[in-house]
């Protein structure tokens, strides 16, 4: 049997991330969140989710009833190469880090409609189009107009506003938030994300 660990929601600007974990061979799945706060405040400035991140994978994994290993690996685990992996690669350099294809990607995308709707972020579309839901969560978050100054102070809760360039789309209309943040991303140093 053979385990799957993949996650969804990073490029989405409202709601926190899901990490989900799947056996291949029989289609279980499971998943959990990593609290949009985690992307928030000093909790981003200090890649809290990173640290979640890993959490989340060991609970999907016991949810699973995985054996870890060294010790009690009996099944392969092959985890996605996604930066929010990183501390889960650090401690487990025996996962296999593939890319994620099939019916598990569909199943988690799934999970991430229905987290964002139980948000209230009523997203239509397939999470896949990351333009797409990127501009629709912005939409989201500023009332249903992307050209709006401001966000609705209660959606805002709900956004990943740690984001570097989330300043740039919060104060300007859409057009002009995306040249800035355009900006932003150039001079930021070599490794920084968001």
């Amino acid at each position: 049997m053979t385990i799957l660990v993949d996650d969804a929601g990073w490029g989405c600007a409202v709601g926190g991330v899901l990490i989900a974990a799947y056996r291949v061979e029989t289609q279980e799945f499971t998943a959990w969140e990593i609290p949009v706060t985690d992307f928030q405040g000093d909790c981003f400035t200090h890649r809290r989710y990173l640290s979640t991140a890993a959490v989340c994978t060991h609970r999907c994994l016991d949810t699973l009833r995985v054996g870890l290993p060294p010790h009690d690996a009996k099944e392969p685990i092959q985890i996605c190469s996604g930066y929010i992996h990183s501390e889960t690669h650090r401690q487990h350099p025996s996962f296999q880090i593939v890319k994620i294809t099939g019916p598990f990607q569909a199943r988690i995308e799934q999970a991430l409609l229905e987290y964002l709707h139980k948000l209230g972020f009523p997203y239509q579309g397939s999470t896949e189009e990351y333009g797409k839901l990127f501009f629709e969560a912005i939409r989201w978050l500023k009332g249903g107009n992307p050209n709006r100054r401001g966000m609705d102070p209660d959606r805002v809760k709900l956004a990943k506003w740690g984001w570097q360039t989330f300043s740039a789309y919060r104060d300007h209309p859409y057009r002009k938030a995306v040249e800035i943040a355009r900006a932003m991303k150039r001079r930021r140093p070599f490794g920084e994300w968001q």
